[in-house]
């Protein structure tokens, strides 16, 4: 069972489920990788994927499952890459908005000390 569904992304992002479906998913995969990272660890959809990755050892440290509040940040991040598909955007202003993805992930962040 996947954390969120393209179905889910494509609502979000208001996409075209016909002619998006194909970009959406890639976006919410590169997502869910990102939020992963940003994490330092990995996320899965429900207790019974979580104990199936601890059982055979691919759980890595300190798995969790993903809360509302880290599938919303999933799909503010692949909203954002599905709308700014450039490295640069000319000619626009740009804000970071409140309560964004990464004020969704950090209380759940864990960090290793250097």
């Amino acid at each position: 069972m996947p954390i969120l569904t393209t179905e889910q992304a494509i609502e979000h992002c208001r996409a075209d489920p016909e002619s998006d479906a194909a970009m959406v998913a890639f976006y919410l995969d590169a997502a869910i990788d990102v939020a992963q990272d940003y994490l330092g660890r990995r996320v899965f959809s429900d207790q019974g994927e979580l104990d199936a990755a601890v059982a055979a050892g691919t759980a890595g440290n300190d798995p969790m499952v993903a809360t509302y509040a880290i599938k919303a940040a999933m799909l503010l991040i692949c909203g954002h890459l599905f709308a700014n598909r450039e490295d640069v955007v000319v000619g626009l202003q740009a804000y970071a908005v409140p309560m964004g993805s990464c004020d969704l992930l950090r209380p759940h962040r864990k960090v290793t000390a250097l």
